[in-house]
């Protein structure tokens, strides 16, 4: 396998896009043998105040509202409602078939956000390399127990919205190479302009996406260096 950091081996292209799929697909059937013994597991901790006994939740008042969803963490409310809604009384399951989902998603995403960082840092990474990123985050117990524990589902709201967010970004930032100047105006443009959407979303499901400018600004910076930009005016 390529190392990241070898030299010899530059390039803006990603791989095979059939075998990034099938790293994909493979992440998310681990994701359900793993973690599938987690439907079963019943509300505890913070579900009480954060689904059970929530004023919206109770009511099915949903609120898709632009203060709501950008500033109230609103999706992440209406996700509740909606599991509620559709779920048998007091059954935690379809709560917890979400925020599994939600595991493979971030996993995923995080899994394409190596494979496109070090891509437009001039650098290949091999599949095998993202996948194994992606499967360290996946593993760790301070994330993964957000399966198990239902109010924790802002974190991963937050944290899949914060990675498409970066996703867009650099789709907005490779698309500047285009030979096209129309075609990569226009392509810039909706990149740049879904990564103003997802971040405000992640922000919207948890304050923590405030720290996404700091990682757009460091990237920008490491992209633009292999550009011949020099230090200072990459910084600036």
């Amino acid at each position: 396998m390529d190392l990241p950091g070898d030299p010899a081996q530059r390039s803006d292209r990603l791989g095979p896009l059939k075998s990034r799929l099938a790293w994909a697909g493979l992440l998310a059937v681990l994701t359900a043998a793993v973690y599938g013994g987690a439907l079963d597991t019943s509300f505890h901790f913070d579900d009480e105040n954060a689904v059970l006994s929530h004023r919206q939740v109770l009511t099915g008042e949903w609120d898709f509202s632009l203060r709501g969803v950008f500033l109230g963490r609103g999706l992440v409310t209406n996700s509740f409602i909606a599991c509620q809604r559709f779920s048998e009384a007091g059954s935690p399951v379809l709560f917890h078939a979400v925020d599994l989902a939600l595991h493979a998603g971030v996993t995923i995403a995080l899994f394409w956000v190596l494979l496109r960082w070090f891509a437009l840092s001039g650098r290949v990474l091999n599949d095998g390399w993202a996948a194994a990123g992606a499967l360290a985050y996946w593993i760790h117990p301070a994330v993964s127990q957000g399966v198990v524990y239902i109010g924790q589902r802002y974190e991963r709201f937050c944290t899949l919205f914060f990675l498409v967010s970066l996703l867009c970004f650099a789709a907005g930032f490779g698309a500047w190479r285009d030979p096209a100047v129309r075609r990569r105006v226009l392509k810039a443009a909706t990149a740049f302009a879904g990564c103003v959407l997802f971040a405000a979303l992640a922000l919207g499901s948890k304050e923590n996406a405030v720290t996404l400018p700091v990682i757009l600004l460091l990237s920008a910076t490491v992209w633009m260096r292999r550009e011949g930009v020099p230090l200072w005016l990459a910084c600036a």
